[in-house]
């Protein structure tokens, strides 16, 4: 089973982003959006992703062909310098829908694999370290359980936290959200003409076989701050902080945003 993780980044097209940016090329692509959505990618998505305890994946980051060259290089290095040449594609594509750009790349790069599992991560959120180790015994569970008469099925781990950031310091609050997008995934023959961005999330129950999988601890950071590309809406249920030493160890990556919880958790 291939194991492909879908990102877009600052992508002009059709996606279901609510945003301004997202109907507006300039803010989309204005300097001082992209000079923050580089930090966090890097902090946050990009640094999660080389900390998997299972690195036997790929990372697609779909971005718009009307980027700043120099933009352009700059995430194509960033992803190629941290993850490898061979583990991560940037592609940058004219305006369209993310599904059918997604499809036609999976189809032409990855299309001898008979079968892929593809997964959601925003640019500017995070897995665990252990979220791809755990997601591919499910994947395979999922689709060799699948009814008959379906070729697909799709999955969804609620269990997460909320990352806000603005003018104060940062605060991280519990979240559970069933087909959420992150983590979002879909296992079927590569052939197959879906993608985890050509349908409703919310939805897919109504159709296709899906899990919702609880494993009693976060696979994912959500982070909310004052450029998200869709609703920013999460519940005020902050984590304790008794629980940030272990949250820390399965998002590294938060130790960016309290610096101070590991020096205690060190100490």
């Amino acid at each position: 089973m291939q194991t492909l993780v879908l990102m877009r980044y600052s992508y002009f097209g059709m996606s279901g982003w609510r945003s301004r940016a997202s109907r507006d090329v300039d803010q989309l692509l204005s300097s001082d959006r992209l000079a923050q959505r580089i930090r966090l990618f890097e902090n946050l998505a990009l640094r999660s992703l080389a900390d998997q305890t299972d690195d036997d994946f790929k990372l697609i980051v779909l971005s718009s062909a009307a980027m700043p060259k120099w933009r352009r290089r700059q995430l194509t290095s960033l992803c190629k310098d941290t993850l490898g040449d061979a583990r991560a594609d940037v592609i940058f594509r004219r305006p369209g829908t993310v599904h059918r750009m997604f499809k036609t790349h999976i189809h032409k790069i990855y299309g001898d694999a008979p079968v892929t599992c593809q997964v959601v991560l925003d640019d500017d959120d995070a897995f665990s370290t252990d979220f791809i180790e755990h997601l591919k015994p499910e994947a395979d569970a999922a689709f060799q359980t699948r009814p008959d008469t379906k070729h697909r099925s799709f999955l969804s781990f609620p269990e997460g936290l909320t990352l806000k950031l603005g003018d104060d310091k940062p605060q991280i609050f519990t979240r559970d959200v069933p087909f959420t997008n992150l983590g979002f995934s879909l296992v079927a023959p590569t052939s197959e003409k879906y993608t985890v961005f050509g349908l409703a999330h919310k939805k897919v129950k109504r159709r296709h076989p899906a899990r919702v999988i609880y494993r009693n601890a976060p696979m994912y950071v959500r982070t909310v701050h004052d450029s998200n590309d869709s609703r920013a809406l999460f519940t005020e249920d902050p984590v304790h902080d008794r629980d940030m030493p272990e949250i820390l160890t399965r998002f590294p990556c938060l130790g960016t945003y309290f610096s101070d919880k590991v020096t205690t958790k060190a100490a």
